[in-house]
């Protein structure tokens, strides 16, 4: 693993190639006054160690590989809360990974915290989830459990594997996008549905510890990824609101009043309110403080509003009647493609198969790897669109003549 402060490290001795990071980096001090700030010349590092960029700071750069990667670009058919809207103005897994970026930055600026370092993981936070969003989580998850691959299927673990394992740097022979410490242990400890009040980071975990972590109960490492798991949280409460409005699901009036007094009736509104909380109470503490929080009014009003949420969104009729035929396509597919790999059939001829085996040899997966993992790999980063044609090709009856 790299140690601190390798951004500052030379090539070969041509400093003159590094001038522009190099003097980016020692800004950083000035510009991330808040002393709990992550400087990128004391990241851990990564497990893999790199020369550094000539132009761009080690969290920058971790940004624009995730940005980059083939798992972030699919998050645009990935569902959000509702399975494959007509409508082009629902939001997708992409454009919630764009919220929370945009979210984060805009508390981490006000906080003097590092914007580069909240951006890379509010990018890369969601790149684990599988196809029709927190239900096809837990058909997948039922799946492992039922194969006795693994005790449970999660996004965030599952994000982490990607970055670590399942997407790639083009010309690099290595999987994985070899991002820094502070980075990954943003994204495995992103989880944003637990309603705290109050993060406090744990400055001393280490890459060793990462695939340990446990949904909604090991804190993140630094204060940039304590803001992300806040604004994960602000970014999916508003818009979902805003996107069963659009439904025809709830109407704006049906917000109870107790939560609109508090964060207000729309998406922008609730944003702001939740925001302006968290700056507000952290510049009224007289000494900096290596925490996130907001005040209890407002951290009452969100849990309301996730409950409300919850009981005219998330299980109404229309959303839930779906679950269903998701469930039994998601479990058709892993039944199918699981056959496959166990009979290692080479000259199949539907597309998806081929897709399978060109994927297996592409992550150069080891001869003991289990074929349940490949297959949950390689399901787990389909799309919505593409999990229907695969199920499509494996199952409509077609004429031979």
């Amino acid at each position: 693993m790299a140690k601190a402060g390798e951004g500052l490290r030379s090539s070969g001795g041509r400093v003159s190639k590094l001038t522009i990071a190099h003097e980016r980096q020692l800004r950083e001090t000035s510009l991330y006054s808040n002393q709990y700030a992550t400087r990128s010349t004391q990241t851990k590092g990564r497990l893999e160690p790199e020369e550094p960029d000539a132009t761009r700071t080690p969290f920058e750069r971790d940004g624009h590989r995730i940005m980059h990667s083939l798992p972030f670009r699919r998050l645009r058919h990935k569902t959000q809360v509702f399975f494959l809207p007509r409508n082009d103005h629902i939001c997708t897994r992409l454009e919630h990974s764009l919220h929370v970026s945009s979210i984060s930055q805009t508390i981490a600026r006000c906080l003097n915290l590092n914007v580069e370092l909240v951006d890379a993981i509010a990018k890369g936070h969601d790149l684990g989830h599988a196809p029709f969003g927190h239900h096809g989580e837990d058909v997948l998850d039922e799946l492992c459990r039922k194969s006795h691959l693994c005790a449970e299927f999660q996004h965030e673990p599952h994000s982490l594997r990607v970055v670590q394992r399942l997407a790639t740097i083009p010309g690099k022979k290595s999987a994985g996008l070899n991002l820094t410490f502070e980075v990954c242990d943003g994204i495995v400890s992103h989880y944003g549905e637990k309603q705290e009040r109050r993060l406090v980071p744990d400055r001393s975990k280490s890459f060793s510890e990462l695939s340990q972590t446990k949904r909604g109960e090991t804190p993140p490492a630094t204060l940039e990824a304590c803001v992300v798991r806040f604004a994960d949280r602000m970014a999916y409460l508003g818009r979902d609101f805003e996107d069963a409005i659009m439904a025809d699901i709830i109407q704006r009036e049906n917000l109870p009043p107790r939560i609109a007094s508090v964060l207000g009736d729309d998406n922008g509104s609730m944003i702001r309110r939740m925001v302006s909380d968290i700056v507000e109470i952290y510049q009224a503490n007289e000494e900096q403080v290596d925490a996130v929080e907001v005040s209890n009014e407002v951290h009452e009003a969100m849990g309301a509003l996730l409950q409300f949420n919850h009981k005219r969104i998330y299980t109404d009729p229309r959303v839930d009647r779906y679950k269903k035929h998701v469930k039994g396509m998601l479990e058709s597919i892993w039944d199918a493609l699981l056959e496959h790999t166990e009979r290692d059939c080479p000259e199949a001829e539907e597309q998806v198969y081929q897709d399978l085996d060109g994927f297996r040899k592409q992550m150069r997966y080891m001869n003991e790897t289990k074929p349940q993992q490949i297959v949950l790999d390689f399901i787990a980063g389909m799309t919505d669109n593409y999990a229907l044609r695969a199920y499509d090709e494996l199952f409509r009856p077609r004429a031979i003549v």
